[in-house]
């Protein structure tokens, strides 16, 4: 069985967690995305795939020029982040985690 090193951030407690969905993200304009899920908190976007290398986080202050594009189908949108691309396809459900509880299952 192969090792998987440790993400390089911790992922928010369930109680911090305002919104989790599904998601493809892309990184840059003409490449496959990586499925995973992303979390919003008060303060940061988390997009975790199981593997450190497609894992990041960011803060929310740093997304700029947020766009929902015409040819995005469904819910797709765009943003910068430093001057780094960032192209997020939502998958066909979202959900809220309630504050009661203390450990999220992820689909």
């Amino acid at each position: 069985m192969d090792q998987v090193a440790p993400l390089p951030f911790e992922i928010p407690s369930t109680t911090d967690v305002k919104f989790a969905s599904p998601v493809t993200v892309k990184r840059r304009k003409m490449s496959y995305g990586k499925a995973g899920v992303m979390m919003l908190t008060d303060d940061r976007l988390t997009f975790v795939t199981g593997h450190p290398q497609t894992s990041w986080q960011i803060g929310r202050t740093d997304v700029a020029d947020l766009k929902r594009p015409w040819y995005g189908m469904g819910s797709y949108l765009t943003f910068d982040v430093k001057g780094a691309y960032y192209a997020l396809a939502f998958g066909n459900e979202g959900w809220t985690l309630p504050r009661s509880r203390r450990q999220a299952v992820w689909p």
